[in-house]
């Protein structure tokens, strides 16, 4: 499980595609960012690259083979 530290409360709505959470500061925020992007899963509004979506797809893939 990944934890970025000064984030909580998350909420996924898969249907909708959006995540909700809380965070204490700007720097937990920027941070989280920052991850998820490196994950493939880049904020609305931040480019969204053939990389980036090559990322998400083998994120999604490796979740569901460890499922």
């Amino acid at each position: 499980m990944l934890k970025v530290t000064g984030i909580s409360n998350i909420t996924i709505n898969v249907s909708n595609s959006e995540v909700s959470f809380d965070y204490t500061t700007h720097n937990a925020l920027e941070g989280l960012r920052i991850t998820l992007s490196e994950l493939g899963y880049p904020i609305t509004g931040d480019p969204n690259t053939i990389v980036d979506k090559a990322k998400s797809y083998v994120q999604c893939a490796l979740g569901k083979l460890s499922s």
